[in-house]
């Protein structure tokens, strides 16, 4: 399974690979046409592309990819390999549409 990497953590993880992707950018809006009222509406149509509501918020991909870091982690061990040389270590939904967790430190 694929983690993006945070950023504190990132450039000493040698295992950690760049990669493009893309963001899903949600606001904290129920519906489009509710979101059409507000000032950044235009600007966020605009940068996005498959436009929705999903869990009475509304969401976007954005054109433009993001750069992040990525592991590859097969098993638990190695996970834990990493909790080992970094402590404490949390998994969280990343924002990203091809990879969903991000682990942080």
């Amino acid at each position: 399974m694929k983690f993006i990497v945070h950023e504190s953590i990132s450039s000493i993880l040698e295992e950690a690979q760049e990669e493009e992707l893309t963001y899903i950018d949600m606001r904290t809006v129920a519906t489009l046409d509710e979101a059409k009222k507000y000032h950044w509406f235009d600007s966020w149509h605009k940068k996005g592309k498959n436009h929705r509501e999903e869990n009475g918020m509304i969401a976007c991909d954005r054109i433009q990819k993001s750069t992040k870091r990525v592991v590859e982690i097969s098993s638990l061990d190695e996970l834990l390999q990493i909790q080992e040389r970094f402590g404490g270590l949390e998994i969280v939904n990343s924002g990203y549409l091809e990879i969903t967790k991000q682990i942080n430190i």
